[in-house]
């Protein structure tokens, strides 16, 4: 067999040399040089560490795989040693529970590991007591990049107190209304304005990145890509929206983001497989897709980073393909991946020597990994985590408060239903989509709309007392959710019923998703809110009455068109 030569730099050499006793470190036989041969009687663990360096583990697959194999996590680590650890959000976090996960983490591996997590809804979302912010449309909503540039500042900040080095967002999707069957909308997303989406997310890059943490573009990638289905979809939605995807992932190129991340999803009438007569080199679809869009991000926009391939990307090949995929995303240009299979590890041994990854692919991954690290100086945070200061506490409930109100955005109000009164509204209907996720904001809304006037629960009525009472009340307020599809399940088929057959009497609020707006058009009054945070029912409800006023701009068109 070929000996195996790897080319390791002097900055591949300060991953492994970086806070570790240099007598244990993997590298403490390799010459201090450009190079390290890496021969069959060569420690084997260097290259596992190596290979390694190109993965981002689960820390909820890592808890579970000590858990059953009754390892510690050094024992794990020295079968599985990763680049770096994914923080999942299985759970809220205690703060100095996390924060000892972390160290704990660190300490199990001889070289500074990455700690990353995704934060697009603010730390809040992970660590309790943390601030937590609407999604990207809601900062969209306040129109001001100064609080964009804010909330991920406060988010660095918080992100920085428990060890987290690295955010996996924000997402760059611009957002399209797709037909029914789509993907989704895109409801992830900033807006539908691409140019408005790149001015605001440079600005939150820029938050992260100027308070030393590093951020990610986080891109869906449209499948297939192959010529021939591009060539037909030139007039598609989806053929414009990744030529918008593009522009702005040149935009936030040029202005210096640490990462980019595909996350890739499928037309599901034109699926490729292994017998499609275009260029498919490999029967898998996504590593296929991977090879044009990593090719058009390096060669043709230049960028010197690290490009991810996002987790749900191992749910979308085929079943002969999962052996295989993830050596084909680093074969065809990817740095790292977010939580591989585990026999990841020996299938890049076997592909190195085997040489079916070329030495230069994997030294090239390897090198931006390297730069990466040293860009956040990862050696230093090993040093005592530090603590929020009482002034920055202070500007985060701040700034987040100021994010809440200035999100709530009143799209319809006719014939000037609102401000209500009690008055002119004495009963009031409150009906919802919402599942045991959203109970506490539901319960908060209806507590806050009871200090007004009476209020009926569609919980607590039989279905034929639902429609006596939709009948004889006053007002009928909808709390809509997206992921229950408001067409297919027998609760949406009788909310869509008692709208149309009381429109005028309708308040529609939704709470995520934006573009509920195209079924429920005809209400009376439509406000988006884009958060679902508890916290958001008390000024809600004093917007509804008057005691507020409603101040964000909707970051999407909502009177286009879905198209088909």
């Amino acid at each position: 067999m070929k000996p195996l030569t790897l080319l390791v730099l002097a900055g591949l050499v300060h991953i492994f040399s970086l806070n570790c006793d240099p007598q244990k470190s993997a590298l403490t036989d390799t010459p201090d040089n450009t190079s390290c041969n890496l021969r069959d009687d060569h420690d084997p663990q260097l290259l596992r560490q190596l290979i390694g360096q190109t993965v981002l583990l689960s820390s909820a697959t890592l808890e579970e795989e000590c858990r059953t194999q009754g390892k510690s996590y050094k024992e794990f680590f020295e079968l599985y040693p990763p680049g770096g650890i994914l923080i999942d959000h299985e759970k809220i976090w205690e703060k100095d529970s996390l924060r000892q996960l972390v160290v704990a983490y660190r300490q199990a591996v001889p070289y500074p590991l990455l700690i990353c997590a995704d934060l697009s809804r603010g730390a809040g979302s992970l660590v309790k007591g943390y601030t937590r912010f609407p999604g990207l449309t809601g900062i969209a909503a306040t129109q001001s990049p100064k609080l964009a540039y804010g909330a991920a500042k406060v988010m660095a900040w918080e992100a920085k107190s428990v060890g987290i080095d690295w955010v996996l967002n924000p997402h760059v999707n611009v957002i399209r209304p797709f037909a029914p069957g789509g993907p989704n909308g895109f409801t992830d997303g900033l807006s539908d304005d691409p140019l408005f989406t790149q001015w605001f997310l440079k600005e939150m890059i820029d938050g992260y990145q100027h308070h030393h943490i590093l951020a990610t573009a986080k891109t869906s990638v449209y499948l297939p890509q192959t010529d021939d289905h591009i060539n037909a979809k030139k007039r598609s939605p989806l053929f414009d929206w990744q030529a918008d995807q593009d522009m702005i992932l040149n935009t936030l190129i040029k202005s210096g983001v640490s990462a980019i991340m595909m996350v890739p999803f499928a037309d599901e009438n034109n699926i490729i497989t292994s017998e499609s007569p275009s260029d498919a080199d490999s029967g898998c679809l996504t590593s296929l897709a991977s090879k044009r869009i990593v090719s058009r991000l390096k060669k043709e926009r230049g960028f010197k980073s690290v490009i991810v391939r996002g987790a749900l990307a191992n749910s979308m090949d085929s079943t002969e393909c999962k052996g295989q995929i993830d050596i084909e995303w680093i074969k065809n240009g990817t740095d790292m991946l977010l939580c591989p299979s585990l026999d990841y590890y020996d299938a890049m041994e076997h592909a190195l020597k085997n040489g079916t990854i070329k030495e230069g692919r994997f030294n090239d991954a390897l090198e931006r990994i390297s730069c990466l690290k040293k860009k956040i100086n990862l050696e230093r945070k090993y040093a005592v985590l530090p603590e929020l200061s009482r002034e920055q506490r202070i500007f985060s409930q701040t700034l987040a408060k100021e994010i809440l109100l200035k999100s709530l955005t009143l799209i319809k109000n006719t014939p000037q239903l609102i401000p209500l009164s009690s008055r002119n509204v004495e009963s009031i209907l409150l009906i919802t989509n919402a599942g045991h996720d959203h109970g506490d904001l539901i319960s908060k809304l209806e507590k806050q709309i009871e200090k007004k006037q009476p209020v009926y629960s569609h919980d607590e009525l039989t279905l034929t007392e639902l429609f006596h009472v939709a009948e004889s009340v006053d007002l009928i307020l909808y709390a809509l959710f997206s992921g229950n599809e408001m067409s297919k399940d027998s609760a949406s088929l009788w909310i869509n019923k008692i709208f149309q057959a009381n429109p005028g009497k309708s308040i529609v609020i939704s709470f995520d998703d934006p573009f509920h707006y195209h079924q429920f058009q005809n209400a009376a009054v439509y406000i988006n809110t884009f958060n679902t945070d508890p916290c958001v029912a008390k000024p809600l409800v004093d917007a509804l009455y008057g005691k507020l006023s409603f101040q964000g701009h909707s970051p999407v068109n909502l009177e286009k068109k879905i198209r088909k």
